[in-house]
């Protein structure tokens, strides 16, 4: 599913940027503009500039810039789509889609799933065996309401109320929720119920925590689902997001009490990866909110190899990753500790790079410390900065007196599997270089990335987003080849169509820099008129003269 071109001009064309960036943030009027502190990049002083006659937003000091659209793609950290499906709820605009059966079939699921929520919120109420276990962890009533959490009983009353309210078994199938028609209860039976949600707050599964000690397995998380990607996911991030955006840091976990115990001591920017190693795509979405990630996971053998799979993902994708280990604790058990104790856990936290060096250089077993290298080694080739990689090989060098000939990093590159859709594609609406490029995202995505990433940043439209929209969601790329079989991909071709959308780019930089100039100019002028108005009046005369001589004398 995704939104119909002529809603997307209709949302360019009605909606005014000023009026969905003032919802976000607390905007100061400068002349004819608006100014805040940037929501992207750390700053005291406000270069974040908004112009409603413009229709554009641009921050002098991360060089961000676009218009409503691409302000909530980057605040909510969500895609093209869902920034459109957003804007259009705060505007009530009524959106029309290309699909639409399977955004009903979505809404439908998505309701279906609070409802149930709700049913096992008050199964918790009632079951003073459940509340007593959460006591027992200590977790707050307030913790509770903050992160829905409910419980699944262990007799038949789930089933006698999906009778009840004639809720079709069939979609409870399809949702994850039980097994089969005849099932007597539902998956999550005898469990501590946590509502797993997107980025957008809808509730797409649930993860269930046994509450009796000898019930296997301890842990049990909804099957995916075509709305329930385990590897888009991350538990915690809607609700601690933007903590994470404000402070630019991360700490990931793997568990929902890793998540909800150092919220309550006011550790609120921790997300979970639930069970599953951390995948390019959610290190992506890490990306989007966080520069800098903490990496809390069991100090076990799983729990290390989980942490070198996370850091390989993170590095990956240019984030600075620190590591320490927790002792046979975990984060939920550091977390009863206190908020001092936490924190202090934290800053005694070494880059990854860092600690692994420190394990080498303490490690005298020589075939313990071949391992450890290789380890190093390996981690290396996932780094995205070169010369920063490079710096590390030196020192593994030096500590190790291994002469560098003989310590290699591999190169490596990791591919995604990417879906596509089968719809009426208008390519008019791409310039030739656009069009260029869309090809050869899609017939080779890896040479394509790193043509743009030599080059850097590039202009495109808002239509050309919107297929990549589709290319990310959907199935079938087939009809979108064939319209540009007469296009060429070849690495002339695709670096010509860089540098035209980097000039095109340069272009779009002068006419916003010159927007807001404008602007300032204006403002400026203000300021003079008003200064010679105060000349005429004999009470003013006086200090501006005196303030000109000072001005003079500098």
């Amino acid at each position: 599913m995704a939104v119909a071109p002529e809603s997307i001009d209709e949302i360019r064309s009605h909606v005014n940027v000023y009026d969905i960036i003032s919802q976000y943030l607390t905007l100061e009027k400068v002349g004819s503009s608006y100014r805040a502190l940037c929501p992207f990049h750390p700053e005291k002083t406000p270069s974040f500039y908004v112009s409603p006659q413009k229709n554009i937003w641009k921050c002098f000091g991360c060089g961000k810039s676009g218009n409503a659209i691409t302000f909530v793609m980057e605040y909510e950290g969500i895609s093209f789509s869902d920034a459109l499906i957003k804007i259009a709820e705060k505007q009530g605009i009524k959106l029309k889609f290309i699909g639409k059966d399977k955004f009903k079939e979505n809404t439908k699921y998505y309701q279906l799933l609070e409802q149930v929520l709700k049913f096992y919120q008050q199964q918790l109420k009632i079951s003073a065996k459940a509340r007593k276990y959460l006591s027992d962890r200590n977790i707050l009533p307030s913790t509770i309401d903050k992160f829905n959490i409910g419980y699944s009983p262990e007799d038949d009353s789930f089933v006698k109320w999906v009778e009840k309210n004639n809720i079709n078994k069939e979609d409870l199938i399809k949702i994850g929720v039980i097994s089969s028609l005849d099932s007597k209860k539902d998956k999550f039976t005898g469990r501590i119920i946590f509502p797993i949600r997107n980025l957008q707050g809808k509730i797409v599964g649930f993860g269930g925590r046994s509450i009796d000690q000898y019930k296997s397995p301890k842990y049990l998380n909804s099957p995916e689902t075509h709305i329930y990607k385990k590897s888009e996911i991350l538990y915690g991030l809607f609700e601690n997001k933007d903590i994470i955006r404000e402070s630019r840091e991360v700490i990931l976990v793997e568990g929902y009490f890793d998540v909800i115990s150092p919220y309550q001591i006011g550790i609120k920017n921790t997300v979970a990866t639930l069970g599953t190693a951390l995948s390019l795509r959610q290190a992506k979405i890490l990306k989007k909110f966080a520069d800098k990630v903490y990496i809390l996971y069991d100090s076990d053998e799983a729990g290390k190899k989980a942490a070198i799979r996370a850091a390989k993902m993170l590095l990956y994708e240019g984030l600075d990753v620190y590591y320490t280990p927790l002792e046979n604790k975990d984060p939920d058990e550091l977390a009863k500790n206190g908020y001092k104790i936490f924190k202090q856990h934290l800053e005694n936290s070494k880059r990854f790079t860092d600690f692994l060096l420190d394990r080498i250089s303490q490690t005298s077993d020589i075939y313990k410390r071949k391992k450890l290298i290789e380890i190093f080694l390996d981690l290396l080739s996932y780094m995205k900065d070169k010369i920063l990689a490079g710096e590390y090989l030196n020192k593994l060098s030096e500590i190790t007196g291994i002469d560098k000939a003989f310590l290699e990093i591999k190169p490596v590159q990791i591919n995604e599997d990417i879906p596509y859709e089968e719809d009426e594609i208008d390519l008019n609406r791409l310039n030739y270089s656009e069009q260029i490029l869309l090809k050869g995202l899609i017939e080779d995505k890896n040479k394509t990335l790193q043509i743009i990433n030599k080059y850097g940043k590039i202009f495109v439209s808002d239509y050309f987003n919107y297929l990549i929209d589709l290319i990310n969601k959907e199935e079938n790329e087939y009809d979108i080849l064939e319209k540009l079989k007469n296009i060429p991909f070849d690495e002339k071709s695709i670096e010509g169509a860089v540098k035209n959308l980097i000039l095109i780019n340069k272009e779009e930089e002068m006419k916003l820099n010159s927007a807001f100039e404008v602007d300032e100019n204006i403002f400026e002028k203000k300021v003079q008129e008003i200064r010679k108005l105060k000349s005429l009046d004999p009470k003013f005369k006086k200090s501006l003269q005196e303030e000109n001589l000072g001005h003079d004398d500098a």
